[in-house]
Order: C-alpha cells, then sequence, then structure tokens
C-alpha cells in the first residue's frame, strides 16, 4: 500500500502574507473602481447670499439639497465626504418676497456651479424660505400700578418714574406690526415695601427674533404702609326744632364709630377732635326716623372713611 503525502500549511507561520494578499487585491478593487463612472446621490451643501442687516431669518434657512448626478467615482467620493467641497451659492435678490424655491427654478441654478460632475435631477421638492423685513419701533415701558407686587398693607405714596421711558424694540415685521405702543414690564420679587429702585428687563415675544434697546429700564417709586384705625366720635345735631308733629324730636345716637385708612406712621397723630360730624335734621327720614350723618371735617390724611352705624335713629319724647 502506497504511503500518501499530506501537505499541511501553517496559517499561524504565514498569516501576514494573506492579509497583505487580501489588502492589496482590496485597494486595486477599490482604485481600479473609482476610476469608473457611476451615479449617486447626494446631500449638497447650499448657502444663501443676500443682504441681512434689514432682514430677520424667522426659520433657519435650508443647509442642503438632494441631488442625482452621475460623474466618476474620485469625484463622488470627495462630493459625498464634502471634502473640501463648496457649498451651491443661491442668490436671493428679495429675500423677503421669495417664500419658496421649487425643483424647477433649482435646476438652473445647481448645474451652473457643478462643474465637474453631472447634474440629472434635483430631488428636493421645494426650499421653503422665511425672511421678513426689520422693523423698528418705539414704545413706552410702564408697569401697571394694580399689579405691583406690594407687600401686605403696603401702598403706593410716590409717582412712578422710569429710566429711560422709552425703548426701541427690533424684529420681523410680523411680530413687531402687532407690537403695541405701550409695554408692560414684569416684576422679578414680591413683598415690596419703602423705596424701590430696579431695573427691570424688557420682556420680547420672542427673544430670538426681537431686541430691545436698552434691555431694561429702571422704576422707582415709593410704597409705604397703611393701617385701618377706627375712632368713636360725638355727634352734633343740627337744625333740629323744639317741636315736631307735637312733640321733641331728640337724636337718639349720640355717638359714631368712624373707621378709617391712614399710614402707619401718621395714626398716633389722629383723634376724634380731628373729625367733625353732623346730624342735620333737614335730612331727617320720616319712614324710618334716621338722619345720614354728615361729614364737616376730616384730617387731609384719611382716607376710605366709614362710619358705623350709617343711619343715626330719631326719637320723640312728649314735651
Amino acid at each position: 500500500m502506497a504511503n500518501k503525502k499530506v501537505f499541511t500549511f501553517k496559517i499561524g507561520e504565514n498569516w501576514k502574507v494573506v492579509v497583505l494578499a487580501v489588502l492589496a487585491a482590496t485597494t486595486f478593487w477599490f482604485f481600479n473602481s473609482l476610476n469608473k463612472n457611476y451615479e449617486a446621490r447626494l446631500s449638497y451643501p447650499i448657502a444663501f447670499d443676500f443682504p441681512r442687516d434689514s432682514v430677520v431669518i424667522v426659520k433657519p434657512l435650508p443647509d442642503e439639497v438632494r441631488i442625482d448626478v452621475a460623474s466618476g467615482g474620485w469625484n463622488l467620493l470627495r462630493k459625498t465626504f464634502w471634502f473640501n467641497v463648496d457649498p451651491l451659492v443661491i442668490q436671493l435678490d428679495n429675500p423677503t418676497e421669495i417664500k419658496f424655491l421649487t425643483r424647477n427654478s433649482l435646476y438652473d441654478i445647481i448645474k451652473d456651479q457643478l462643474t465637474d460632475i453631472d447634474l440629472n435631477r434635483v430631488v428636493t421638492d421645494t426650499l421653503f424660505i422665511s425672511v421678513e423685513p426689520k422693523i423698528q419701533k418705539m414704545v413706552m415701558a410702564v408697569v401697571d400700578s394694580l399689579t405691583i407686587p406690594l407687600a401686605t398693607n403696603y401702598r403706593l405714596t410716590s409717582p412712578i418714574t422710569y429710566e429711560p421711558d422709552s425703548v426701541r424694540i427690533e424684529g420681523p415685521s410680523s411680530l413687531m406690526n402687532r407690537f403695541p405702543s405701550t409695554w408692560l414690564l414684569e416684576f422679578d420679587r414680591s413683598d415690596i415695601a419703602g423705596d424701590f429702585e430696579r431695573s427691570l428687563a424688557v420682556p420680547l415675544t420672542d427673544n430670538r427674533l426681537m431686541s430691545s434697546t436698552p434691555k431694561s429700564v429702571t422704576v422707582k417709586f415709593r410704597a409705604e404702609e397703611f393701617i385701618r384705625d377706627s375712632l368713636l366720635v360725638e355727634i352734633q345735631p343740627v337744625n333740629f326744632p323744639n317741636r315736631y308733629r307735637g312733640k321733641v324730636p331728640y337724636l337718639a345716637d349720640t355717638v359714631t364709630y368712624v373707621f378709617y385708612t391712614i399710614k402707619g406712621d401718621l395714626a398716633s397723630q389722629v383723634s376724634d377732635s380731628a373729625f367733625s360730624i353732623a346730624a342735620d335734621f333737614k335730612m331727617y327720614n320720616s319712614e324710618d326716623s334716621t338722619i345720614t350723618p354728615v361729614v364737616l371735617f376730616r384730617p387731609t390724611e384719611v382716607l376710605e372713611l366709614q362710619l358705623l352705624p350709617e343711619k343715626l335713629k330719631v326719637g320723640h319724647a312728649n314735651q
């Protein structure tokens, strides 16, 4: 029986040779393929050219367009990975009037700028453009005195001043055309008491599209504490006759409570003698035998005066 010869190949000893052979074959195939012509679909960078000082870009502009092209492999490889690829420039003479660019209008623009590849078709259907005129408007920046977050029992006791009293707002026409001539400032704190002087930011509808000059307004005013107080005051009868319908009228309620609001630091300076309250019989109501009291005098510092009872009883005595 003949002896069989067994040939063995030790990969462990020749793996470098195998790898180099495969790499060489792959490289040859790759470079050989790049010399052929191909068709491909590319996402090509674009840039818009127009004066930007007088306009506002409302929505981000498109930055690429999809196209079908034909060219050699080397060119397509470079274009695919954007190696030193200059973007296609789209000139906009009237950017605020152009709302979109269609596939047909893009074709000639792109074809004229592709010098080393052939344009077969523009795949992107439409490029939408949102550019508006930039408008400036002077507005008064104010605060609503009724919504100032004052501390409990505090009230404004001085005019509100502003520095400056107006600001320049700049933004796209769609926003500026409906921007009011007076703009309310917002407070960034509450429980305001005493002297207030603070810069308040000018709030904008859209901080990305709009700007203000200056960005804040200094607001000044004074707030003081007011308290609710009361005193018991004697009533002065006036024009009471000696007799009325055969009887002698007299004031049954001789005192009244006077409730009022006053600055806290002035409260101790007010006494019952500072008030003069009268019950004039000429205002007598025979239906309920009452008279509505009248305040003849009160301190100028007193606010929101209220008398209780609101009507004074009149009695009638037999002579």
